[in-house]
């Protein structure tokens, strides 16, 4: 592991929110919900991966 981000943000469309972040680039997802709700994206975007997670606060 070597970078890790924490963000606030306001959506209520977190898939909305990846397209648009990755708008224009090589890039593919997988979404997961897990069972506390928490939606996950693994994300392949040009040779790199990685993890967004979406929590309801």
């Amino acid at each position: 592991m070597r970078d890790i981000f924490v963000d606030e943000i306001d959506t209520e469309d977190p898939e909305q929110f990846i397209l648009d972040k990755f708008k224009g680039k090589n890039v593919s997802f997988e979404k997961s919900v897990l069972i506390d709700g928490t939606i996950v994206f693994d994300i392949m975007a040009s040779g790199i991966k990685q993890r967004y997670s979406f929590t309801e606060i």
